[in-house]
């Protein structure tokens, strides 16, 4: 009680389950493993999780180091672009916890699959009710094959000139000793941080761009000049640790501008019409992959819209590259047949099954435990 006592004045406790405590800590840290969960969401998955370990170590189950070990190295091999899983090599409290919620996971389903399994039946019939009930949910929706060429816009000498020769005019202002909030707020062109002094906050050095490298070599209170892929940078740091800095920043952008953007077009609109006339030039396009109608850019998909198999869109930008859009193939929405989807839809009514027996089964041992939720 005295440590509970303890924990009050500086976590909020939000969930009890049994002599298991939840604190508000214990959800935001579990949360920053699923973007987009709320808290009452993540609590009620962690009072979930709690019973079912419980009833799990009632019935003596485990799982071997080797089993976790192999399920936490295939997820984050078959995850790595997931900005969340990339993070956690700089995260070793945050990848420790979710090791163990890899453990706590495979118990879970080897308790699931003993309860279960031996209860869930799929005959034919089922799968072919199944299909015929839910075939509009079964269509597989229009898609269309795309590729694309394209090229960096580039920027004008002279224009690159003008921007350094501000940027160290802003420099030299600093070593005269201007405010440099004030000049941020002047000169910065980073619409986020000028109002703010310039502050980027917190950055993990090991997260810094290649090209901004040099600023964990920068002591506190000094600042120097940094060319990036959008521009130049003057970079101040603010505070420093073993495993971040504090920074701030007056942005001087190259990023292109009309003149630029319509100039690159123009250029990519002669190459379009030569590989029209010449279809037997080498130009390669980058495949852009299978891609649903329904889910692309609303720019991308009146371009799609437009084309014909085969046809190539007028040049179009981004701000930084100009791109032509290859419609390579169109395939319309269809139902598959049952032969075709037949292992899905025996997966799909499995899914429901376990989630019925899974939610009959929560609720029922529930009552076992002193459970309480304060969200």
């Amino acid at each position: 009680m005295i440590i509970f006592l303890f924990l009050l004045p500086f976590d909020r406790v939000v969930g009890v389950v049994q002599d298991n405590i939840i604190t508000l800590s214990d959800i935001r840290e579990r949360a920053s493993l699923y973007p987009g969960i709320s808290d009452r969401e993540m609590l009620q998955k962690i009072i979930e999780d709690k019973i079912f370990l419980m009833e799990a170590d009632s019935e003596t189950l485990s799982v071997s180091d080797d089993e976790v070990r192999n399920a936490f190295e295939k997820f984050i091999s078959q995850n790595t672009q997931n900005p969340v899983i990339k993070g956690l090599d700089t995260h070793p409290a945050l990848k420790s916890l979710f090791y163990q919620m890899t453990k706590n996971q495979l118990i879970i389903q080897k308790l699931i699959q003993k309860k279960f399994s031996s209860k869930i039946y799929i005959g034919e019939g089922d799968i072919r009710n199944f299909y015929q009930e839910k075939k509009d949910s079964l269509v597989i929706p229009e898609t269309v094959v795309l590729q694309k060429f394209s090229f960096p816009i580039p920027i004008l000498k002279s224009r690159k000139e003008k921007v350094k020769k501000k940027a160290l005019r802003v420099m030299k202002m600093l070593r005269n000793g201007k405010d440099f909030s004030s000049l941020a707020e002047q000169y910065s062109e980073d619409i986020n941080t000028k109002y703010n002094g310039g502050d980027l906050g917190k950055v993990n050095i090991q997260e810094l761009p290649k090209e901004f490298s040099g600023a964990g070599d920068l002591k506190i209170g000094e600042y120097e000049l940094f060319r990036g892929n959008m521009g130049y940078h003057i970079i101040l740091c603010v505070d420093k640790g073993n495993t971040y800095l504090h920074l701030r920043h007056i942005y001087f952008s190259l990023l292109p501008d009309k003149q630029e953007i319509q100039s690159a077009k123009d250029s990519m609109n002669i190459l379009r019409n030569r590989i029209i006339s010449h279809p037997s030039d080498s130009i390669k396009f980058q495949d852009m992959g299978e891609l649903p109608v329904k889910g692309l850019d609303p720019r991308l998909k009146e371009i799609v819209n437009a084309l014909k198999e085969g046809e190539i869109s007028k040049p179009i930008s981004d701000g930084l590259n100009v791109y032509l859009i290859k419609l390579a193939k169109k395939n319309p929405s269809r139902l598959p047949p049952l032969t075709e989807i037949h292992e899905q839809v025996r997966q799909l009514i499995y899914t429901r099954k376990i989630q019925m027996l899974y939610m009959n089964y929560l609720k029922r041992v529930s009552q076992k435990y002193f459970v309480k939720s304060n969200l």
